[in-house]
């Protein structure tokens, strides 16, 4: 297979076959072999230089995930257009959008308990 947008692609595939069993794992040690797979397959495609815009947003699809971090603004809209551009990605940007908006309303519930003399019913 040459190494171009479709093998991106073909990888990102049995990325997204294995991430739900994965993340499902109990044992540590197999969960972390499953990431390790994970991992390594991101690494392929890390290697793989893009060739158009479904592999860049295969790509930055994926740091998402590798990395983990709290979504701003710019993050949200690369997922937004990564689950556009590669429609296979949609349902985990769907889960991680909402996890990230139930993160700050948890955060913002938070603030208002923690204000001097603020009572919430």
């Amino acid at each position: 297979m040459p190494h171009d947008d479709a093998h991106i692609r073909a990888l990102l595939r049995d990325w997204l076959e294995l991430y739900p069993t994965a993340m499902s794992i109990q044992d540590e040690s197999e969960f972390t072999a499953a990431r390790q797979q994970l991992d390594d397959i991101c690494y392929q495609i890390a290697a793989i230089p893009s060739t158009g815009a479904v592999g860049l947003a295969i790509k930055a699809f994926l740091r998402h995930w590798v990395e983990e971090n709290e979504l701003f603004p710019l993050d949200k809209a690369i997922l937004e257009d990564a689950a556009r551009l590669v429609p296979e990605t949609a349902p985990l940007v769907a889960e991680w959008l909402e996890h990230d908006r139930q993160r700050h309303a948890q955060a913002a519930f938070n603030s208002l308990k923690a204000f001097p003399g603020g009572q919430l019913n």
